[in-house]
Order: structure tokens, then C-alpha cells, then sequence
């Protein structure tokens, strides 16, 4: 199968399937340089202000999936992005490209509440499933089972065993959590079924192409769908690498937010610990979360209570229900969510200690 696909190289190239393995690697390597911030902006819901972050939620992976989501997708792209852009042609394939991007990333917008969206791209190639299958359907019908002899076919589908069967049952058999907890499930699902009917629709051309393939002979493209899909798509690309760039030079330039004073309280200097601790940011604070906290306190005032809140978009104020004494000990940790700029926010950490 190696040889017959490089024959066809040779005649034409799978030119959106190489577009889209590079998208992927080209969002992915700030990871390594900016971990931390460029994956929180990057995963962040578009708005009009911030519209270069709508493709890259679907292009970057974060840190934590460099090793196994990143090379799972790009293993996708090369196995059946490559065999299936050339069965079906490029501007058919940039037509389901663009169909499962629209269908995963809308209702993952509808879904998730918070501005914060997954990453990968599985939910585009996750489409390209479908048609391996029906390919590996047509190729057993004219080869039999010679075909499980050929090693691309043998990795391609112990990738597809993986990906549909795999991941899920080590999900749910082995971590233990639902199906449908990892909306990622749900989103492959969306992704795979869309392309269904375009499978069926356009068999008898992928029929022709196999065979074409196999005898190696130049492949032919008798394409109905119009330019649109691919100048879609190409758009898409290059709003992935401007958003790329541009979330780039905010991390490297931006890679401090939280600049902030601590106020203390006006209750009687006791301990080191206030009662009360005003603190005032620079910057516009959305929200400020409790993480954690440690207190070592003496038995006999019992545990102090802690709340918080903000009284205006630059204040916090924490409050104790008692006076501390002297011995006891505190740290509190706050996640706190700011607006950074285009209406991109940011996340830090921010913690006090008191002894």
C-alpha cells in the first residue's frame, strides 16, 4: 500500500491533509516555550474582540497531551486524512474538513458554559474514520485476506481499533467514568456520523479510485463540490496561524498580570494576621476563587471561618470571623481571573501566608 500511495504522490499531492499536520504542529510548539500562559489563551471561547482564538482550540494541544492527543491526531491526518484526501480529492476533503470543524466547534460552544474550551483536533479527524473503513471495506472485497498482510493497513487499523474502541473502554473500564463524562467522546461521535451520508454519496467514485490505486494508475478526481470549501478552509489556516502568532506575542509579553497590593485591616494589631486583608489589584478582576487553604489554629478559639468577596472589580476583601492569637498560622490560595486584553482572560495564582 506504501508504494501504490507513493505513486500517487507523485501525480498529486495531499496538499489539505500536509496544511492541516502543519497547523497542528505550528499552534502546538509555543507549548514548549510558553506552557502555562499561552495554553490558557489559547483555549479560550472567541469573541469579536479576541476572533484569532476561534481555530485554536481546535489546532493546539496543551501540555499535558503533547505525547499522546498531538501524535494520535497527527497519526490521523497521515493515515486516513492522506488515503481519503486522495480517494475522494482535495476539494471533497476540504469539504468534510470543513463540516466537522463547523459541527464539533459549534456544539462544543453550545455546550461548554465556561470560557474556557478543550483542546485538539480530533474533532475534525475523527470524520476521516468513516471513510477508512469504507476503503478497508472495498480493498477486503478485491484483495481478501492478503490485505492484513500489508504493514500500513496493520498499523492504520490497530490506530482505528484504538481511537474507536481503545479510548473509550480504558476511560470507562479503567478510570472508572462514564461515556459521555469525556465530551470529547461526544464531539468524535459528532464528528464521525456527519460524514456518513458523504461516504455513501460518494462510494462509486471511491470504488473506482481504490481500484485505480491498487493497479496504480493515476487517480481521477471527478469532483462536484466548488472551490468554496477549500478557500473555507484555507481562511481557517490562516486564521490559526495569525491567531498563533498573535496569542504568541501577548504570553511573551504579557507573562505577568497580577499586580497587586495588600491592604491590611484597621482591627487591633493582635498577631501578624488581620481580621480583615483588603487587597487591591491594577487590573480588572472577574473572579476570585478559593483553591486552598491551611490553617494551624490554637484548640481553644475553635476554627476560624474565612470569606471572601469582591466589592468592586479591583478589590477583594477576606474576612475572619475572629481575631487570630498568637501562634497560629494561615495560607490561602485564590485563583483569580482577570481580563487581560481583547477580552482574553487570565488565570494566576495568588497566595498568602501569614505566620
Amino acid at each position: 500500500m506504501i508504494k501504490d500511495l507513493m505513486f500517487q504522490f507523485k501525480k498529486k499531492v495531499p496538499i489539505v491533509s500536509i496544511l492541516l499536520i502543519l497547523s497542528c504542529i505550528l499552534s502546538t510548539v509555543p507549548q514548549f516555550f510558553l506552557p502555562v500562559i499561552y495554553s490558557d489563551i489559547a483555549s479560550q471561547k472567541a469573541t469579536a474582540e479576541s476572533f484569532y482564538l476561534f481555530t485554536l482550540s481546535s489546532f493546539t494541544h496543551s501540555p499535558g497531551m503533547l505525547g499522546t492527543h498531538l501524535i494520535g491526531n497527527l497519526l490521523a491526518f497521515l493515515l486516513f486524512g492522506v488515503l481519503a484526501e486522495m480517494l475522494i480529492g482535495s476539494k471533497r476533503f476540504a469539504f468534510i474538513t470543513v463540516l466537522t470543524f463547523f459541527s464539533t466547534t459549534l456544539v462544543s460552544y453550545l455546550h461548554t458554559t465556561s470560557r474556557f474550551l478543550g483542546h485538539g483536533a480530533s474533532g475534525i479527524a475523527w470524520g476521516y474514520h468513516t471513510f477508512f473503513i469504507l476503503i478497508i471495506i472495498i480493498l477486503y472485497e478485491h484483495k481478501g485476506k492478503r490485505l492484513f498482510k500489508d504493514i500500513y493497513i496493520i498499523l492504520s487499523i490497530l490506530l482505528l481499533i484504538f481511537d474507536l474502541f481503545g479510548i473509550p473502554i480504558f476511560e470507562v473500564l479503567v478510570k472508572q467514568q462514564g461515556f459521555f463524562e469525556n465530551f470529547g467522546q461526544v464531539l468524535h461521535l459528532i464528528s464521525i456520523i456527519v460524514v456518513i451520508p458523504f461516504a455513501f454519496l460518494w462510494r462509486k467514485d471511491i470504488e473506482n479510485n481504490v481500484m485505480y490505486l491498487i493497479s496504480q494508475k493515476s487517480i481521477q478526481n471527478h469532483e462536484s463540490i466548488k472551490r468554496i470549501s477549500l478557500i473555507i478552509l484555507i481562511v481557517l489556516l490562516v486564521l490559526n496561524a495569525y491567531g498563533t502568532i498573535k496569542v504568541a506575542s501577548i504570553a511573551k509579553n504579557d507573562s505577568k498580570h497580577l499586580s497587586y497590593e495588600v491592604i491590611q485591616g484597621e482591627e487591633p494589631d493582635i498577631t501578624a494576621i488581620p481580621q480583615k486583608i483588603i487587597i487591591k489589584f491594577e487590573s480588572e478582576i472577574e473572579e476570585a476563587y478559593r483553591s486552598s487553604h491551611s490553617i494551624s489554629y490554637n484548640e481553644e478559639p475553635g476554627t476560624p471561618q474565612i470569606s471572601e468577596s469582591l466589592i468592586d472589580p479591583y478589590t477583594l476583601e477576606i474576612t475572619f470571623n475572629r481575631l487570630f492569637e498568637d501562634g497560629e498560622k494561615m495560607e490561602l490560595t485564590y485563583d483569580i481571573t482577570g481580563e487581560l486584553v481583547d477580552n482574553i482572560l487570565f488565570k494566576e495564582e495568588l497566595v498568602l501566608v501569614y505566620q
